[in-house]
């Protein structure tokens, strides 16, 4: 399982008991009671690389696991239809007698997909496999990785048509290498990996995060000497295909290790764990305009001991973050919101109240409901807990793409100097339509507050520019998102003045 790049890898997890966040006078957020969702005497684990365990898209939620039930590791799946309030039974994803784990799931609608490290071959290597009706089927395991050495830890990530993976490959003794593979068909084929990171050193623990055709990659490395982890970063703005120069996302002496990052539409944010305090503390770094700028580091957590191991989520201007913490003695899951885009943040939230070790958590978001899965050995051996918010995520999700299939919208012409027509389309009536116009920072510019006598009707609304010079318009792009009850869309524009 690359034990050698793995070494400075610490786990995580998530039990809980019931509580109350109250926020600007009003009840915000309500965590249920832990869930269990393995029952076998193996052990079970979430993965310890910062790959997402947890998916969710609407009401189905999807986790992924590794478990020796059957003499040697496997991928495991589960499922909820309803939103997390009842599962589904455990399926087994592979079935060979090399070892396989860590794995990572993303979803988009109903098609979901499941990467992994495998060593059926003796030597790891990464796999994937997809289900095309929601994770009822799955299909073959298709192997990803081409390259020679040994290859795992991935993290997958889904916009659209492309699936987007990045994984560790362990080529040199004494040193690692982040590498990207894309696939434009649904998983049958996987185009020539791509090096992302050069440097000598290790190179680990990568996250990806995609949002139309731009695709971001997180990961630490050690270029300037083992005890001197840093955290870098590298995005791509079309699909993939071509790469910008590695940017350097921290500044320190000590370790910077295993990145969470996470997109929604033009604001990309890292969350990371760093030493620079003495112990290990959470931190957050954001851009606003694609990746090409950042904002500084933000310090998250404040405790004497130690937090390890951040799982970030983006939804709108919400940001979910999950940890493992050790201020309780034993390790336990905390949570921390956002709800503006990271310019301020609650405070700390303890999810789990047990003696037992929680650890290597993962959050995930759909919808007004938040996802957490984690490992945890309360039972006597490691079982994988799941824990939800219900009303977590408040506000609706300005997603792009197939992410709200239900509506359509397009803007015309685009890009456009003086007037652009926004026409849009609904499959099911709604109680409550607006279009929304933001610039690439997230302000909001203008608001269309859309009559509700369209109904499952087409119509249109013109956005003349010219009208918005009190908001400080300007040439560059904006973000036109229909928003119809709890289901939206995005369209980028190009204003040219």
């Amino acid at each position: 399982m690359l034990n050698r790049v793995r070494s400075a890898l610490i786990t995580r997890t998530v039990p809980a008991a019931l509580m109350l966040v109250v926020q600007g006078g009003f009840l915000f957020a309500q965590w249920e009671s832990d869930v269990r969702l393995t029952n076998d005497s193996d052990s079970s684990y979430t993965s310890n690389n910062n790959a997402w365990c947890v998916a969710a898209h609407e009401d189905t939620v999807h986790v992924v696991w590794y478990d020796n039930r059957d003499g040697n590791y496997e991928i495991y799946y589960k499922r909820s239809e309803d939103g997390g309030a009842t599962w589904g039974a455990d399926m087994r994803l592979t079935n060979d007698p090399g070892l396989s784990c860590m794995p990572s799931v993303a979803v988009s609608g109903s098609e979901v997909h499941v990467v992994w490290e495998d060593d059926r071959t003796q030597d790891p290597e990464v796999y994937h496999k997809r289900s095309t009706d929601g994770g009822v089927t799955w299909g073959s395991d298709v192997l990803v990785t081409t390259v020679a050495g040994s290859q795992g830890m991935p993290s997958v990530a889904v916009f659209g048509g492309g699936i987007h993976v990045t994984w560790t490959d362990v080529t040199l003794m004494g040193n690692s290498e982040i590498y990207y593979g894309c696939s434009t068909d649904v998983g049958t084929t996987w185009g020539t990996p791509f090096r992302i990171s050069n440097a000598t050193g290790f190179s680990t623990s990568s996250s990806i995060a995609a949002h139309e055709s731009d695709i971001h990659i997180a990961w630490h490395d050690s270029r300037f000497g083992w005890w001197n982890n840093e955290i870098y970063y590298r995005c791509s703005l079309d699909g993939g295909t071509t790469w910008g120069l590695e940017t350097r996302l921290t500044e320190d002496t000590t370790f910077s290790n295993v990145p969470s990052i996470a997109v929604s539409g033009n604001n990309v944010h890292v969350v990371w764990e760093e030493m620079r305090d003495g112990n290990f503390e959470i931190y957050h770094k954001r851009s606003t305009n694609g990746g090409q700028d950042w904002t500084s580091d933000a310090r998250l957590t404040t405790n004497t001991a130690d937090s390890h191991c951040p799982s970030l989520t983006a939804s709108g201007s919400n940001l979910h973050v999950v940890w493992q913490d050790n201020r309780d003695v034993n390790e336990e899951i905390y949570y921390k919101l956002s709800n503006d885009h990271g310019s301020s943040w609650d405070p700390d939230m303890r999810l789990t109240v047990e003696q037992s070790v929680s650890q290597n958590p993962s959050v995930a978001s759909s919808g007004a409901k938040v996802h957490v899965v984690w490992g945890d050995d309360r039972d006597g051996n490691w079982e994988i807990y799941y824990k939800r918010n219900p009303t977590g995520n408040t506000g609706i999700e300005k997603l792009a793409g197939n992410a709200a299939s239900t509506i359509q919208l397009t803007a015309m012409p685009n890009p456009f100097t003086k007037l652009t027509t926004v026409s849009f389309g609904l499959e099911h009536s709604a109680e409550r339509i607006g279009l929304s116009i933001y610039d690439a920072t997230g302000r909001l510019v203008k608001y269309f507050s859309v009559s509700t006598s369209y109904l499952s009707n087409s119509a249109s609304v013109v956005w003349d520019g010219r009208d918005d010079h009190d908001k400080q318009m300007g040439s560059g792009v904006y973000f036109v998102t229909l928003e119809a009850d709890d289901r939206s869309v995005t369209e980028k524009i190009l204003v040219v003045k």
